[in-house]
Protein backbone atom coordinates (compact mmCIF):
# COMPACT_ATOMS: atom_id res chain seq x y z
CA UNK A 1 0.00 0.00 0.00
CA UNK A 2 1.40 3.53 -0.82
CA UNK A 3 -0.38 6.49 0.92
CA UNK A 4 1.99 9.47 -0.14
CA UNK A 5 3.07 11.09 -3.03
CA UNK A 6 4.97 9.36 -5.56
CA UNK A 7 5.44 6.41 -2.98
CA UNK A 8 5.59 2.65 -3.84
CA UNK A 9 4.10 -0.12 -2.07
CA UNK A 10 5.20 -3.81 -3.11
CA UNK A 11 4.09 -7.01 -1.74
CA UNK A 12 1.84 -8.71 1.21
CA UNK A 13 0.84 -5.66 3.73
CA UNK A 14 3.76 -3.59 2.24
CA UNK A 15 3.30 0.15 3.73
CA UNK A 16 4.87 3.32 1.72
CA UNK A 17 3.57 6.24 3.97
CA UNK A 18 6.70 8.72 3.49
CA UNK A 19 6.60 10.79 0.68
CA UNK A 20 8.65 9.93 -2.20
CA UNK A 21 9.38 6.22 0.06
CA UNK A 22 9.38 2.31 -1.29
CA UNK A 23 8.34 -0.42 0.58
CA UNK A 24 8.46 -3.78 -1.10
CA UNK A 25 8.23 -7.21 0.85
CA UNK A 26 6.04 -8.95 3.19
CA UNK A 27 4.77 -5.85 5.64
CA UNK A 28 7.79 -4.07 5.01
CA UNK A 29 7.19 -0.41 5.99
CA UNK A 30 8.64 3.13 4.56
CA UNK A 31 7.35 5.55 7.04
CA UNK A 32 9.75 8.65 6.00
CA UNK A 33 10.85 10.61 3.69
CA UNK A 34 12.76 9.42 0.72
CA UNK A 35 13.12 5.98 2.48
CA UNK A 36 13.54 2.87 1.20
CA UNK A 37 12.15 -0.68 2.68
CA UNK A 38 13.36 -3.69 1.29
CA UNK A 39 12.64 -7.32 2.94
CA UNK A 40 9.89 -8.92 4.86
CA UNK A 41 9.53 -6.74 7.87
CA UNK A 42 12.15 -4.66 6.72
CA UNK A 43 11.30 -0.66 8.12
CA UNK A 44 12.78 2.46 7.17
CA UNK A 45 11.69 5.61 9.56
CA UNK A 46 14.04 7.60 8.93
CA UNK A 47 14.08 10.74 6.65
CA UNK A 48 16.76 9.50 3.61
CA UNK A 49 16.98 6.32 5.38
CA UNK A 50 17.75 2.67 3.83
CA UNK A 51 16.38 -0.62 4.88
CA UNK A 52 17.07 -4.03 3.07
CA UNK A 53 17.29 -7.34 4.44
CA UNK A 54 14.68 -9.25 7.03
CA UNK A 55 13.78 -7.14 9.76
CA UNK A 56 16.34 -4.71 8.65
CA UNK A 57 15.61 -1.40 10.74
CA UNK A 58 16.77 2.64 9.54
CA UNK A 59 15.06 4.69 12.42
CA UNK A 60 17.32 7.61 12.02
CA UNK A 61 18.00 10.30 9.17
CA UNK A 62 20.53 8.70 6.56
CA UNK A 63 20.49 5.39 8.26
CA UNK A 64 21.70 2.66 6.36
CA UNK A 65 20.70 -1.20 7.38
CA UNK A 66 21.46 -4.04 5.31
CA UNK A 67 21.59 -7.80 6.12
CA UNK A 68 18.60 -9.78 7.72
CA UNK A 69 18.54 -8.42 11.21
CA UNK A 70 20.56 -5.38 10.53
CA UNK A 71 19.81 -2.59 12.31
CA UNK A 72 20.72 1.30 11.76
CA UNK A 73 19.56 3.86 14.87
CA UNK A 74 21.29 6.44 14.54
CA UNK A 75 21.74 9.73 12.03
CA UNK A 76 24.20 8.74 9.05
CA UNK A 77 24.84 5.10 10.89
CA UNK A 78 25.64 2.20 8.44
CA UNK A 79 25.17 -1.35 9.13
CA UNK A 80 25.91 -4.15 6.97
CA UNK A 81 25.34 -7.89 7.69
CA UNK A 82 23.26 -10.14 9.38
CA UNK A 83 22.47 -8.67 13.00
CA UNK A 84 25.15 -6.01 12.53
CA UNK A 85 24.01 -3.03 14.63
CA UNK A 86 25.07 0.82 14.30
CA UNK A 87 23.35 3.09 17.10
CA UNK A 88 26.56 5.57 16.98
CA UNK A 89 25.60 8.93 15.14
CA UNK A 90 28.22 8.57 11.75
CA UNK A 91 28.80 5.02 13.14
CA UNK A 92 30.08 2.13 10.73
CA UNK A 93 28.87 -1.47 11.51
CA UNK A 94 30.08 -4.34 8.86
CA UNK A 95 29.69 -8.11 9.54
CA UNK A 96 27.96 -10.34 11.42
CA UNK A 97 26.85 -9.50 14.79
CA UNK A 98 28.69 -6.35 13.87
CA UNK A 99 28.38 -3.12 16.35
CA UNK A 100 28.45 0.49 17.35
CA UNK A 101 27.16 2.05 19.70
CA UNK A 102 27.37 4.96 22.16
CA UNK A 103 29.58 7.26 20.84
CA UNK A 104 30.26 9.46 17.43
CA UNK A 105 32.24 8.22 14.23
CA UNK A 106 33.11 4.49 15.66
CA UNK A 107 33.90 1.80 13.27
CA UNK A 108 33.63 -1.87 13.53
CA UNK A 109 34.23 -4.20 10.96
CA UNK A 110 34.30 -8.04 11.20
CA UNK A 111 31.94 -10.85 13.07
CA UNK A 112 31.51 -10.04 16.15
CA UNK A 113 33.58 -6.74 16.12
CA UNK A 114 32.71 -4.17 18.41
CA UNK A 115 33.62 -0.34 19.07
CA UNK A 116 32.06 1.95 21.74
CA UNK A 117 34.74 4.90 21.75
CA UNK A 118 34.04 8.31 20.47
CA UNK A 119 36.14 8.26 16.98
CA UNK A 120 37.04 4.38 18.02
CA UNK A 121 38.47 1.81 15.49
CA UNK A 122 37.64 -2.09 15.89
CA UNK A 123 38.54 -4.09 12.57
CA UNK A 124 39.08 -8.15 13.11
CA UNK A 125 36.89 -10.84 13.83
CA UNK A 126 35.82 -10.06 18.00
CA UNK A 127 37.91 -7.14 17.84
CA UNK A 128 36.63 -4.56 20.62
CA UNK A 129 37.73 -1.53 21.23
CA UNK A 130 35.97 0.99 23.97
CA UNK A 131 38.27 3.57 24.49
CA UNK A 132 37.66 6.92 22.58
CA UNK A 133 40.24 7.93 19.94
CA UNK A 134 41.54 4.06 20.34
CA UNK A 135 42.50 1.30 17.89
CA UNK A 136 41.96 -2.69 17.96
CA UNK A 137 43.25 -4.53 14.69
CA UNK A 138 43.20 -8.04 14.46
CA UNK A 139 41.19 -10.78 15.85
CA UNK A 140 40.15 -11.04 19.43
CA UNK A 141 42.18 -8.03 20.14
CA UNK A 142 41.45 -5.22 22.82
CA UNK A 143 41.93 -1.13 22.85
CA UNK A 144 39.86 0.03 26.57
CA UNK A 145 41.76 3.35 26.91
CA UNK A 146 41.69 6.98 25.45
CA UNK A 147 43.85 6.84 22.43
CA UNK A 148 45.03 3.11 22.82
CA UNK A 149 45.93 0.81 20.20
CA UNK A 150 46.38 -2.81 19.81
CA UNK A 151 47.35 -4.24 16.32
CA UNK A 152 47.54 -8.45 16.43
CA UNK A 153 45.79 -11.18 16.95
CA UNK A 154 44.79 -11.11 20.71
CA UNK A 155 46.75 -7.48 21.46
CA UNK A 156 45.39 -5.74 24.44
CA UNK A 157 46.13 -2.17 24.97
CA UNK A 158 44.85 -1.51 28.40
CA UNK A 159 45.95 2.09 29.74
CA UNK A 160 45.83 5.81 28.21
CA UNK A 161 47.98 6.38 25.18
CA UNK A 162 49.32 2.40 25.18
CA UNK A 163 50.11 0.52 22.13
CA UNK A 164 50.58 -3.32 21.81
CA UNK A 165 51.56 -4.30 17.95
CA UNK A 166 52.15 -8.13 17.46
CA UNK A 167 50.24 -11.96 18.22
CA UNK A 168 49.08 -11.85 22.48
CA UNK A 169 51.18 -8.36 23.11
CA UNK A 170 49.80 -6.56 26.45
CA UNK A 171 50.30 -3.38 27.21
CA UNK A 172 49.00 -1.67 30.16
CA UNK A 173 51.01 1.14 31.53
CA UNK A 174 49.91 4.33 30.00
CA UNK A 175 52.59 5.82 27.07
CA UNK A 176 54.25 2.14 26.66
CA UNK A 177 54.77 0.73 23.18
CA UNK A 178 54.96 -3.13 23.52
CA UNK A 179 56.19 -5.11 20.50
CA UNK A 180 55.53 -9.01 20.77
CA UNK A 181 54.47 -11.54 22.70
CA UNK A 182 55.30 -13.25 26.50
CA UNK A 183 57.13 -16.05 25.13
CA UNK A 184 60.25 -16.70 27.17
CA UNK A 185 63.26 -15.55 25.61
CA UNK A 186 65.02 -19.37 25.57
CA UNK A 187 61.96 -20.02 22.81
CA UNK A 188 62.99 -20.38 19.30
CA UNK A 189 59.55 -19.53 18.03
CA UNK A 190 59.39 -16.40 20.98
CA UNK A 191 58.71 -12.87 19.26
CA UNK A 192 61.56 -11.03 17.65
CA UNK A 193 62.06 -7.48 16.38
CA UNK A 194 64.01 -6.92 13.37
CA UNK A 195 65.37 -3.50 11.99
CA UNK A 196 66.98 -3.99 8.42
CA UNK A 197 66.90 -7.85 8.86
CA UNK A 198 64.18 -9.93 7.38
CA UNK A 199 65.07 -12.71 9.53
CA UNK A 200 65.94 -11.58 13.02
CA UNK A 201 68.05 -14.21 15.78
CA UNK A 202 67.18 -11.95 19.19
CA UNK A 203 64.55 -10.45 20.60
CA UNK A 204 66.08 -6.82 18.75
CA UNK A 205 68.34 -7.36 15.98
CA UNK A 206 69.77 -4.17 14.42
CA UNK A 207 71.04 -4.49 11.02
CA UNK A 208 72.44 -0.89 10.66
CA UNK A 209 73.94 1.54 13.20
CA UNK A 210 72.42 2.64 16.27
CA UNK A 211 72.19 6.19 18.12
CA UNK A 212 71.05 6.09 21.91
CA UNK A 213 71.07 9.56 23.51
CA UNK A 214 70.37 9.87 26.94
CA UNK A 215 71.89 13.05 28.44
CA UNK A 216 75.22 11.81 29.23
CA UNK A 217 76.56 10.68 25.33
CA UNK A 218 79.82 11.60 24.84
CA UNK A 219 83.30 10.35 23.21
CA UNK A 220 85.08 7.63 24.07
CA UNK A 221 82.09 6.21 26.56
CA UNK A 222 80.18 2.76 26.33
CA UNK A 223 76.92 1.88 27.25
CA UNK A 224 76.81 0.03 30.20
CA UNK A 225 74.34 -1.64 32.45
CA UNK A 226 73.32 -1.66 36.09
CA UNK A 227 72.13 -4.48 38.32
CA UNK A 228 68.35 -3.71 37.10
CA UNK A 229 69.48 -4.08 33.40
CA UNK A 230 69.06 0.05 32.92
CA UNK A 231 71.92 1.12 30.33
CA UNK A 232 73.64 4.61 30.36
CA UNK A 233 76.95 6.00 28.61
CA UNK A 234 79.84 5.79 30.79
CA UNK A 235 83.72 6.55 30.44
CA UNK A 236 85.33 2.84 31.58
CA UNK A 237 88.45 3.16 33.07
CA UNK A 238 90.60 0.85 35.53
CA UNK A 239 93.98 3.62 35.41
CA UNK A 240 95.56 1.87 32.31
CA UNK A 241 97.50 3.94 30.08
CA UNK A 242 94.62 3.04 27.29
CA UNK A 243 91.93 5.38 28.65
CA UNK A 244 93.04 7.07 31.36
CA UNK A 245 90.93 9.78 33.61
CA UNK A 246 92.38 13.14 35.21
CA UNK A 247 92.55 16.44 35.30
CA UNK A 248 94.88 19.36 37.06
CA UNK A 249 94.81 23.08 37.25
CA UNK A 250 98.15 24.93 38.53
CA UNK A 251 99.15 28.83 39.10
CA UNK A 252 100.45 30.40 35.94
CA UNK A 253 100.78 33.53 37.33
CA UNK A 254 100.89 35.08 41.09
CA UNK A 255 97.45 35.33 42.50
CA UNK A 256 97.13 37.78 44.93
CA UNK A 257 94.50 35.74 47.70
CA UNK A 258 93.00 37.92 50.41
CA UNK A 259 92.21 36.84 53.87
CA UNK A 260 88.65 37.49 54.68
CA UNK A 261 88.14 36.23 58.18
CA UNK A 262 90.13 34.55 60.85
CA UNK A 263 89.44 30.82 60.41
CA UNK A 264 86.61 31.28 56.65
CA UNK A 265 87.55 28.94 54.28
CA UNK A 266 87.74 29.74 50.71
CA UNK A 267 88.91 28.13 47.71
CA UNK A 268 92.52 28.60 46.49
CA UNK A 269 91.92 30.09 42.77
CA UNK A 270 94.87 28.44 40.47
CA UNK A 271 94.07 30.40 37.26
CA UNK A 272 94.82 27.98 34.46
CA UNK A 273 94.40 23.97 33.61
CA UNK A 274 97.00 22.03 32.03
CA UNK A 275 95.83 18.43 30.85
CA UNK A 276 93.01 16.86 31.31
CA UNK A 277 91.07 14.04 29.44
CA UNK A 278 87.18 13.56 31.23
CA UNK A 279 87.16 15.47 34.29
CA UNK A 280 85.95 19.36 34.01
CA UNK A 281 88.23 22.02 35.15
CA UNK A 282 87.57 25.65 35.93
CA UNK A 283 90.12 28.49 37.97
CA UNK A 284 89.08 26.88 41.65
CA UNK A 285 87.98 23.41 41.41
CA UNK A 286 87.92 19.97 39.48
CA UNK A 287 84.83 17.65 38.45
CA UNK A 288 85.17 13.80 37.76
CA UNK A 289 82.57 12.19 35.43
CA UNK A 290 82.18 9.41 36.66
CA UNK A 291 82.48 7.56 40.37
CA UNK A 292 85.60 5.62 41.95
CA UNK A 293 88.32 5.85 43.90
CA UNK A 294 90.75 9.01 42.97
CA UNK A 295 94.53 9.86 43.69
CA UNK A 296 94.19 13.69 44.69
CA UNK A 297 97.73 15.69 44.49
CA UNK A 298 97.95 19.07 45.47
CA UNK A 299 101.02 21.48 45.80
CA UNK A 300 100.70 25.30 47.14
CA UNK A 301 103.89 27.37 47.50
CA UNK A 302 102.78 30.62 48.82
CA UNK A 303 104.84 33.60 49.62
CA UNK A 304 103.64 36.89 51.81
CA UNK A 305 105.18 40.13 52.10
CA UNK A 306 107.97 41.01 54.61
CA UNK A 307 106.76 41.28 58.57
CA UNK A 308 103.99 40.04 60.00
CA UNK A 309 102.90 36.30 60.72
CA UNK A 310 100.50 34.11 58.75
CA UNK A 311 99.68 30.30 60.02
CA UNK A 312 97.58 28.55 56.93
CA UNK A 313 95.17 25.66 57.13
CA UNK A 314 95.11 23.65 53.50
CA UNK A 315 92.51 20.80 53.12
CA UNK A 316 90.74 19.28 50.41
CA UNK A 317 87.27 18.90 50.59
CA UNK A 318 83.76 18.32 48.52
CA UNK A 319 82.26 21.60 49.81
CA UNK A 320 82.07 23.90 52.37
CA UNK A 321 80.66 22.18 55.20
CA UNK A 322 83.68 20.50 58.05
CA UNK A 323 81.50 17.22 56.81
CA UNK A 324 82.78 17.45 53.18
CA UNK A 325 86.68 17.44 53.67
CA UNK A 326 88.09 14.58 52.44
CA UNK A 327 90.16 12.72 55.38
CA UNK A 328 93.70 12.85 55.47
CA UNK A 329 94.36 15.97 52.92
CA UNK A 330 95.10 18.47 55.66
CA UNK A 331 98.39 20.23 55.94
CA UNK A 332 99.78 23.56 57.55
CA UNK A 333 102.01 26.24 56.34
CA UNK A 334 103.66 28.40 59.14
CA UNK A 335 104.95 31.69 58.01
CA UNK A 336 106.69 34.01 60.89
CA UNK A 337 108.36 37.48 60.68
CA UNK A 338 111.30 35.97 59.40
CA UNK A 339 109.95 33.84 56.71
CA UNK A 340 108.01 34.36 53.85
CA UNK A 341 107.43 31.75 51.32
CA UNK A 342 106.40 28.45 52.46
CA UNK A 343 104.97 25.12 50.54
CA UNK A 344 103.28 21.96 51.39
CA UNK A 345 101.70 18.77 49.72
CA UNK A 346 99.78 16.13 49.88
CA UNK A 347 99.10 12.84 48.00
CA UNK A 348 95.98 11.14 48.79
CA UNK A 349 93.30 8.48 47.72
CA UNK A 350 90.03 9.14 48.13
CA UNK A 351 86.41 7.68 46.80
CA UNK A 352 84.48 10.69 45.00
CA UNK A 353 80.82 10.24 43.02
CA UNK A 354 79.80 11.12 39.93
CA UNK A 355 80.28 14.75 38.81
CA UNK A 356 81.53 15.37 42.33
CA UNK A 357 83.45 18.64 42.37
CA UNK A 358 87.23 18.82 44.50
CA UNK A 359 88.24 22.04 45.77
CA UNK A 360 91.95 22.90 47.53
CA UNK A 361 90.35 25.36 50.58
CA UNK A 362 92.59 27.50 52.41
CA UNK A 363 91.74 29.54 55.91
CA UNK A 364 93.90 31.54 58.19
CA UNK A 365 93.98 30.14 61.80
CA UNK A 366 96.85 32.73 63.07
CA UNK A 367 98.63 36.00 62.01
CA UNK A 368 98.39 39.34 61.43
CA UNK A 369 98.91 38.88 57.73
CA UNK A 370 95.47 39.60 55.32
CA UNK A 371 96.92 38.27 52.30
CA UNK A 372 99.49 35.82 50.16
CA UNK A 373 100.49 34.61 46.93
CA UNK A 374 100.44 31.62 44.99
CA UNK A 375 103.65 32.11 43.58
CA UNK A 376 103.95 31.58 39.91
CA UNK A 377 104.09 27.96 38.75
CA UNK A 378 104.74 27.13 42.26
CA UNK A 379 101.04 25.30 42.65
CA UNK A 380 98.95 22.57 41.56
CA UNK A 381 95.96 20.48 42.12
CA UNK A 382 95.40 16.93 40.05
CA UNK A 383 93.30 13.79 40.52
CA UNK A 384 93.68 11.05 38.26
CA UNK A 385 91.41 8.14 38.24
CA UNK A 386 92.95 4.83 40.02
CA UNK A 387 89.74 2.23 39.93
CA UNK A 388 86.35 2.86 38.46
CA UNK A 389 82.93 1.99 40.24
Amino acid sequence: MATSDEAIGIGFNANSSGSKATAIGHSAKASANQSVAVGQLASASGSSSFAIGSNAQATQNVAFAIGDGASATSNEAFAIGTNASSSSDQGMAIGVGATTKNQQNALAIGVNSEASGNNSMAIGHSSNVSGQYAAAIGYNSEATQQNATALGSNAKANAQNATAIGYESTASTAYAIVLGNNTAASNWNGSKIGIGTSNPTAKLHVNGSLRIVDGNQGANKVLTSDANGNASWKVISSGSSSNPIFGEIFSSSNNSLTINNLNSAQPLTFGSDSYKNSVNTSNNNLQVTISGIYRINYNVTVEKSNGGSLDLQIYCATGWNSSDIIPGTTSYINLDSNTNVGSVSINKFASLGEYKQVYVFYKKVSGNKDSFDLITNGSSFSVELAKSN
